[in-house]
């Protein structure tokens, strides 16, 4: 199959276009959270140099934490399901942070949020991956059209923050857990199905 045949199928497939969407989306709780996350903490929170270290401490805890079980769980958990209980996760850890706003609890939250969102790049490449197999250039190609939202995403996070406040930058990045689990396939038989080869 020609590169430019192979494309063609690969953008009418509707599962594919899911998981590169989703696979974009991650970039959200990525590096541009931990940035807005520092800075919450020390202009809202008022937390100081060596809270703010731990409470970041903390999230990295929760991200090691969350690829060791993801690594214990795949192959007798479904993909699909880790995807949904990492989502449901990283939202409850949003929530926690965007609705209780004392300092106290923000480690905590922000561990949950780690927790699952560490998980969440991983599940959505691996299934995206599944989708081409034989075709990782393919894969990289389509994968590559998301770098304008990449490339927008932090100077659209700043101006919200400064226009509304850091907690509404951080809810603006905090819906992606939402956007997980509404556009992630349903079933495992739909997102499995027809692999473009």
């Amino acid at each position: 199959m020609s590169i430019r045949a192979g494309l063609r199928l690969a953008l009418r497939d509707t599962v594919l276009l899911r998981w590169a969407a989703l696979s974009m989306l991650t970039t959200m709780l990525d590096e541009i959270f931990l940035t807005f996350m520092v800075l919450y903490l020390r202009d809202d929170l008022h937390a100081s140099p060596l809270a703010s270290g731990l409470t970041m401490g903390v999230g990295m805890l929760g991200s090691f934490l969350g690829l060791f079980l993801l690594d214990r769980l795949l192959g007798r958990v479904a993909p699909l399901r880790l995807l949904r209980v990492a989502s449901l996760l990283a939202l409850v850890g949003v929530l926690g942070l965007l609705l209780l706003r004392v300092l106290w609890f923000a480690p905590l939250a922000f561990f949950i949020v780690s927790l699952g969102s560490a998980c969440l790049y991983p599940i959505v490449e691996a299934q995206a991956y599944a989708r081409l197999p034989g075709r990782s250039g393919l894969m990289r190609f389509i994968s590559s059209l998301g770098q304008p939202f990449e490339i927008v995403l932090p100077a659209l996070v700043g101006f919200v923050a400064g226009r509304f406040g850091l907690l509404a930058g951080l809810a603006l990045l905090g819906r992606a857990p939402v956007f997980f689990l509404l556009l992630a396939p349903r079933s495992e038989r739909s997102s499995n199905a027809q692999p473009i080869i």
